[in-house]
């Protein structure tokens, strides 16, 4: 669908973000309609306290750029700092599965806007 990068004021690269099947991590059920996203931020500034306006910045995009008011992401299990992230953000946690290629355990959180 779409792959973004977030640039500091020197065009130092702080994060990307991906939408759609790209977000994706199979084994997920995708079947209900939402925007899927990905959003990777550089390992250096993680922890750091930016994470809510580095999802406020994603949202306000993929709102603006593809109409959607349902909004998933899908976090690795054992990132802690990320799912306690996008659940300070408003997501909610609706389903965990286990990864068909490396049976890695993940969870899906959603958020609806208006």
């Amino acid at each position: 669908m779409a792959t973004i990068v977030l640039v500091d004021a020197e065009n130092e690269l702080i994060a990307f973000c991906c939408f759609g099947e790209d977000a994706q991590v199979s084994g997920g059920d995708y079947t209900s309609t939402a925007l899927d996203i990905g959003l990777g931020v550089r390992p250096n500034l993680t922890g750091q306290g930016q994470g809510q306006r580095y999802i406020a910045d994603v949202l306000n995009f993929a709102q603006s750029t593809f109409h959607s008011t349902i909004f998933r992401v899908t976090v690795a299990a054992f990132n802690e700092r990320a799912l306690r992230t996008w659940k300070k953000a408003g997501f909610q946690q609706i389903q965990t599965f286990q990864a068909r290629a490396d049976g890695r355990l993940f969870v899906i959180l959603i958020k609806h806007v208006s």
